[in-house]
């Protein structure tokens, strides 16, 4: 009636669900590590929430934390420029986009009353 003997198929079982237990194990741990990253990253350097005042001068960090400043310029999620976690465009480009946003939305304000 069944392919595998009852040994067969508990170890296949057991195999399973070690194998989901691993991955939801593995999802929690990055996720803890993400937040611990994310809380220092961003509330300490780029909202300046913890005793941090070191700024980075040049280079990718300086990049990133320049684009979540333009990122948070405006104070609704109507007209936020994009920016990624992990990657910032140039600060030129999110700057133009931004005041290209803020263009349109006035420009749609104004046509609204």
């Amino acid at each position: 009636m069944y392919r595998h003997s009852l040994r067969k198929r508990v170890a296949i079982a057991f195999a399973l669900c070690v194998a989901v237990i691993s991955v939801a194990w593995g999802f929690a741990f990055f996720g803890a590590i993400k937040m611990v990253v994310y809380s220092l990253f961003h509330d300490g350097m780029v909202h300046r929430r913890w005793p941090i005042r070191w700024q980075p001068k040049s280079g990718y960090l300086k990049r990133l934390i320049q684009a979540h400043r333009i990122h948070h310029a405006v104070r609704t999620r109507e007209g936020a420029v994009p920016f990624g976690f992990l990657y910032a465009p140039d600060v030129r480009k999110l700057k133009k986009r931004l005041k290209q946003q803020r263009a349109a939305s006035s420009a749609g304000a104004r046509h609204d009353r």
